[in-house]
């Protein structure tokens, strides 16, 4: 695909995000699907996320607070552009590791806007309370896993999960590629960390890294 076109391609994506209504039967081309709540779903595997050892320093004057979690999985590049020029997303968002993840974060994690925010590219260490607000086994209390934001989870089509307050009682919200195993909607401490091991150098395939392009 010529630069020309590229540039038309990502510019009518970025155009039509406000319009996209993110659902399981229609996934929108850059957005997150709708949040997944997995409660009443039986797990396949039987592992769970572990606590690491050391866990990251925080960021100073980084974001933290609690929130709630989902998973989804569609395939895309996302809103900060982490994929190919057909709009597919990179394999490594999938998982970079057994305890690093990538997430669509909700609008107070992403940043303003619906392509290329302020939130992308920035990691954030979970741990799990233990707790669920859907009825379902959370998983651990006490286990961590790293994040980094590579999506946006819209409020519109996602009330439940995504806006701001959530349905139940959150700012922030994570709703994580593919899930953590064992995880089943945990609510969440969160704070903002650098990013572990290769999440920089990955980010920096992403579109969102060299302003959008």
């Amino acid at each position: 695909m010529k630069a020309g076109s590229l540039a038309i391609f990502f510019s009518a994506l970025a155009a039509s995000v406000s319009a996209q209504s993110c659902n399981a039967d229609t996934p929108a081309p850059v957005l997150a699907q709708s949040a997944t709540s997995t409660s009443t779903s039986t797990s396949t595997s039987t592992s769970a996320a572990v606590k690491p050892t050391q866990t990251s320093a925080a960021v100073p004057g980084g974001a933290s607070g609690q929130a709630s979690t989902t998973r989804y999985s569609d395939g895309q590049m996302g809103a900060c552009g982490c994929g190919d020029s057909s709009g597919t997303m990179f394999s490594w968002q999938t998982g970079i590791s057994p305890t690093f993840f990538t997430a669509a974060g909700s609008s107070p994690i992403f940043g303003s806007g619906t392509w290329c925010g302020s939130g992308c590219g920035k990691c954030y260490q979970l741990t799990n309370t233990g707790q669920t607000p859907t009825g379902g086994d959370p998983g651990p209390d006490g286990a961590v896993v790293n994040v980094m934001v590579t999506n946006l989870c819209p409020a519109q089509g996602n009330e439940q999960w995504c806006s701001t307050p959530n349905q139940y009682g959150m700012d922030a919200h994570f709703d994580i590629m593919g899930g953590v195993p064992g995880w089943d909607n945990p609510i969440v401490t969160y704070e903002e960390i650098p990013c572990p091991g290769s999440g920089n150098s990955l980010f920096s395939q992403c579109r969102c890294a060299s302003g959008g392009s």
